[in-house]
C-alpha cells in the first residue's frame, strides 16, 4: 500500500465479535482488491488483503493467551450500540496478528488486553506499507481501549510470549543491525518484557545494550 494517494478497492467492513466479557464489539476494516473477496496472492499488495480471521475465547476453556493471524488494515471497536466507534490505527497500516488475553470467571472469560501486530510506519523509506516495514506490538486494555505501542518503532515484531506465572507479557524483536531497511534471518533478535498489570506499565529491554555490546566483543 503506497504511504499517501489513492488507494483502489472496496472498503470492507468484518462481521462483529464481541470481546468476552465486556460491552466492546470488535470488526475487521479491509480494502478488498476486486470482487475476490479477501482473496490475493499478495496479502501486503494495494488494496487486497487475505483473509479477515477472527478471534473469540471458547467459554470451555480455561484462561489462555489466543492468538489469530489475519490481514486487516485496521481494527474497529464499537460500544456495541453504534453510539460511540473508535479505530485501532486511525492511519494507513496493516494489521497481522491478534493476540487475546483472558482471566476466566464464574461467567465465563473476561477481556483483559489485546495486542496487535501492525505496520504502521514506512521505515525503509520505500514509500510503501508493506511486509518489509517494522511491525511493532499495539496494546489495547480489555475494552480496546487506551491503544499504546509497545515495542521499538524500528525493530520487527517476531513474537508475543504470555508468561502466566509471572502475568508478563514478552515481545521477540529483531534489529536491522545493518541499517539497510531489511530484517534478515541472520540479524540479531531481542527479547522485551513488560507487566501489563502495573500502574504506569513500560516495557523493557531483558539485557541492557552495554551488557550485550560487552558479550559480543569475548567472540569478536
Amino acid at each position: 500500500m503506497p504511504i499517501d494517494g489513492e488507494v483502489k478497492g472496496l472498503p470492507v467492513h468484518g462481521t462483529p465479535v464481541q470481546l468476552p466479557g465486556r460491552n466492546t464489539w470488535l470488526s475487521s476494516f479491509v480494502i478488498t482488491k476486486d470482487a475476490r473477496f479477501y482473496r490475493d496472492a499478495d496479502p501486503f499488495s494495494e488494496g487486497g488483503l487475505a483473509g479477515s480471521g477472527r478471534a473469540q475465547a471458547d467459554r470451555g476453556r480455561p484462561p489462555e493467551f489466543h492468538s489469530v493471524q489475519v490481514r486487516w488494515h485496521d481494527a474497529l471497536f464499537s460500544d456495541g450500540r453504534g453510539t460511540e466507534s473508535w479505530s485501532l490505527l486511525n492511519k494507513r497500516g496493516f494489521i497481522s496478528n491478534w493476540w487475546l488475553m483472558t482471566q476466566y470467571t464464574d461467567e465465563g472469560p473476561v477481556s483483559q488486553i489485546n495486542v496487535f501486530s501492525a505496520v504502521v510506519s514506512d521505515t525503509n523509506s520505500d514509500g510503501y506499507l508493506d511486509d518489509k516495514d517494522a511491525a511493532v506490538a499495539i496494546l489495547t486494555d480489555g475494552s480496546g481501549r487506551g491503544a499504546q505501542v509497545a515495542t521499538p518503532e524500528d525493530m520487527q515484531l517476531t513474537a508475543v510470549h504470555y508468561v502466566a506465572d509471572s502475568q508478563m507479557l514478552g515481545f521477540e524483536v529483531r534489529e536491522d543491525e545493518n541499517g539497510d531497511g531489511v530484517f534478515a534471518k541472520d540479524e540479531p533478535i531481542h527479547f522485551y518484557f513488560r507487566f501489563p498489570f502495573e500502574d504506569g506499565a513500560t516495557t523493557w529491554p531483558w539485557h541492557s545494550g552495554e551488557f550485550l555490546d560487552d558479550l559480543d566483543s569475548i567472540y569478536r
